[in-house]
Formats: structure tokens, C-alpha cells, sequence
């Protein structure tokens, strides 16, 4: 056992070892909190970076001059590791370098999913031992603490894909940049996406085994799936109606499944963060829960990967949600007597066009002016053909600049 955890820990013989790209958004937060007794939770899709992040805070640790065997990383999805306590490992990491019982650890607990016992034990890690717990998992929180042993003990941090500042940054991108440079990236983002390992590698494969990796792997761990192609198909199915009102019923006949099975499936899908759900926006609680949903994919390669053509307004629009959301969770669309706006947030509306003809705004002021004047306090047109700001049917339209919005730290929230 003893050489298999040197082999997870190179830093013990002083090697190197990979931390990709740096995540600063991330590791400012967490940096932040390190000294904290809470134990640091890093939630997010698999693949999705988390275990580069994980090596990017032992770099740093490593740095401040901590010493490296008390640095310890441990994957709970190798299979030298199964069944394998972790109290247990710690203990023999303890022996194996001489390290004292009250001497300050780090330990850093990866795809914790894969441990059946592990919130029990780092229940008494936080409460009894010397020891800062850094854990991931690649499923939402809700999913993995099962039970109340970490109440008030964990801070959690969800990583998401590179979004598009982190995606300009790696190719380069600094200070003023030219149009072209930006629109030219911003186009390839909408086809690569912004999976770390996708974005250096583009490898044909990539999503096809990312996929069969999260159905197979995640999802049929944590949840009791009969058949996991159709969790496949069903996938597919959202990816071909991202951004649009999507009826599990319909979806249910499509894979001859009942609409409750759909509805578990969904549950598991966005569990694991390959979806996410977007209900309607309404006064009416029954409206909210009773109506169609949208449903938005994590990330635009994926959706690229599983639909097979390039949907420029889908791709844009996916993206404002996530950029949206991550700013405020009370977020829906607006739907009411066949008139739609993409998004709504308090009394904003935000519309996405990727680009806007002069007949698609034709036809966009049309449906506007059918919207009761006081129902928003302006509605924003993000798109990348800019116009000047008008005033339809008494509401406010300002148009913004989509690549702008994306590359820009502020938030159309505060700008109302």
C-alpha cells in the first residue's frame, strides 16, 4: 500500500506533477478559506477540473513552504483504494513518515462518491483531528451528503467548465482586445466549449467517453437505473431541445417510458450536472411548477458533441443561462399567450440573438409590444449585431454587446 500512495503523492519524493491551467476564480475563494476548521466541498460535473484544482492548492501549499508529506491526496475511485478506510490510510500515511498524532495534515479527498462510509469519517476527521479536509465529488451536494453528519461543517464550492473570460485568457487574451481577435474566439467557444481537458486536447472521443463515464460510472453508483442507454438517449433528447419548453410526457412516448421514470432520470442527469432545469416565470406557484420546462446542457461542446450541428443561437443562449444563474437563482422564462422572452430575473428580461436582422427585430418588437408595458422594467437584447436603445410599446429595450456581457466581471443585475 505503501508504494501506491507515493505513486498519488509525488510531492513526497519531491516530483513533479501535472496542475494544468489556473483556475484564479476558484482558488482565491478557496485560498481564502483554508485556515477555516470547515471542511472545503468541491462539487461539480466529472472532468469538469476538480481534481487539477485540488493539485493547483497543494502547488500552492507546497509553495508557502508546508511540508510535503503532510500534503496527502487520496482518489476514492481506484480500485487499490476500495473498501479501504480512510482513517485508516491516514494512520499508516502517519507511520510511514514518522509524523506525530496533533501535527497539521491536509488531506484531500477526490470522487468521495465512491466511499460508502466517508461523511461518517469525515465527520470525525472535522470534529477530532488536526486535519484541514479538502473533498470532491462529481454530484451534487444534496446527492452526496445522504445524511446530517456535515450540518455546519462543510463549505461548498461548485466548479463549472472554463467560461468564456477563462477561455480568452488561455488563448492568450489580455487587457483591450481587438474585436475580431474576441468575436473569432467567441465562435470557436460556442464549438469547443469550455471542459478544461476538451479545450488543449479536442479529441473526437472526448464527450462520447465523458458521457458513457458519468452514466455508467456516476450516475449508476449513486442511483438505481434499469437501463442506462436510454439515460443516454434521453440526454440526447434535451440536447436537441436546449432553451426550448420541453414536455417530459412527450419525452416519455419518444422512449416508451412512463413520465415519472423521465422524471427521475431528469433528477439524475442534473445530479450530476449534465442538466439543468429552468422553470417558467410566473406569480402563480402552480403555473411555476405545472408548466413545461427548459432545460440547458453544462456546456456548449457537449451540446455541439450530441446534437451534430452548430446552433449558434441555442450555443449563446445556453451560455447567458449559466452566466445568468451563477448571478442570481431566481431566474425563469417568460411565456404567457405564445409570447416568449428567454430569460427573467426580478422584473429584467433578457432576450438572446446571436445575431439580429433587421427582420428579426421586426419580429421581436412585434411580440414585445404585445407584452403588458408595466410587466418589466426594461428588457435587455444581448447580441452580437448591437443597435441603439429604443422604446417599444412603452418598455425600455437597451441592447448590449453578448461578448461583452460574457467577458465583463460586472452583471446585467446591477446595471438596472
Amino acid at each position: 500500500m505503501s508504494d501506491i500512495l507515493y505513486l498519488f503523492n509525488p510531492w513526497w519524493e519531491h516530483r513533479e506533477f501535472f496542475t494544468g491551467t489556473r483556475r484564479d476564480r476558484y482558488l482565491e475563494q478557496l485560498s481564502s478559506n483554508i485556515s477555516n476548521k470547515q471542511a472545503i466541498l468541491i462539487v461539480g460535473s466529472r472532468r469538469v477540473g476538480k481534481t487539477v484544482l485540488l493539485h493547483q492548492l497543494i502547488r500552492q501549499l507546497l509553495d508557502q513552504k508546508v511540508k510535503p508529506e503532510t500534503l496527502i491526496y487520496l482518489p476514492l475511485d481506484h480500485p487499490s483504494l476500495g473498501g479501504k478506510k480512510i482513517l485508516e490510510l491516514v494512520e499508516e500515511i502517519r507511520t510511514v513518515h514518522g509524523l506525530k498524532r496533533g501535527e497539521k495534515l491536509y488531506l484531500f479527498l477526490d470522487e468521495v462518491q465512491f466511499s460508502p462510509t466517508w461523511e461518517q469519517e469525515a465527520k470525525a476527521i472535522i470534529d477530532f483531528e488536526n486535519i484541514k479536509l479538502f473533498i470532491s465529488g462529481s454530484a451534487s451536494t444534496k446527492i452526496l451528503s445522504k445524511g446530517a453528519f456535515l450540518t455546519g461543517r462543510t463549505l461548498t464550492f461548485k466548479i463549472e467548465p472554463f467560461d468564456f473570460k477563462e477561455f480568452v485568457a488561455y488563448h492568450g487574451g489580455t487587457g483591450k482586445l481587438d474585436s475580431a481577435f474576441k468575436n473569432g474566439l467567441f465562435k470557436k467557444y460556442l464549438e469547443v466549449g469550455g471542459y478544461p481537458e476538451y479545450v488543449v486536447s479536442q479529441n473526437p472521443i472526448y464527450f462520447s467517453d465523458l458521457i458513457t463515464n458519468v452514466v455508467n460510472k456516476d450516475i449508476t453508483t449513486l442511483f438505481p437505473v434499469n437501463n442506462s442507454a436510454l439515460l443516454s438517449q434521453l440526454l440526447s433528447l434535451l440536447a436537441d431541445r436546449a432553451g426550448s419548453q420541453t414536455s417530459l410526457t412527450k419525452l416519455g412516448k419518444i422512449l416508451d417510458l412512463t413520465k415519472d421514470t423521465i422524471k427521475d432520470y431528469v433528477y439524475y442527469l442534473s445530479s450530476t450536472f449534465l442538466v439543468t432545469e429552468l422553470g417558467k416565470f410566473s406569480s402563480s406557484r402552480n403555473s411555476t411548477i405545472y408548466s413545461p420546462k427548459k432545460y440547458y446542457l453544462l456546456d456548449t461542446g457537449l451540446l455541439f458533441n450530441l446534437t451534430g450541428r452548430l446552433n449558434f443561437g441555442a450555443a449563446a443562449e445556453n451560455i447567458v443561462f449559466h452566466k445568468l444563474l451563477s448571478e442570481s437563482k431566481k431566474l425563469g422564462f417568460y411565456f404567457e399567450d405564445q409570447k416568449e422572452l428567454d430569460f427573467v430575473v426580478d422584473d429584467l428580461a433578457v432576450e438572446v440573438k446571436y445575431e439580429l436582422s433587421d427582420m428579426g427585430w421586426e419580429k421581436l418588437a412585434s411580440q414585445i409590444k404585445k407584452i403588458p408595458e408595466n410587466k418589466f422594467k426594461k428588457i435587455v437584447v444581448l447580441t452580437t449585431d448591437v443597435r441603439k436603445n429604443e422604446v417599444v410599446g412603452g418598455v425600455k429595450v437597451e441592447f448590449k454587446s453578448l461578448v461583452d456581457f460574457l467577458l465583463d466581471t460586472g452583471s446585467l443585475l446591477k446595471d438596472t
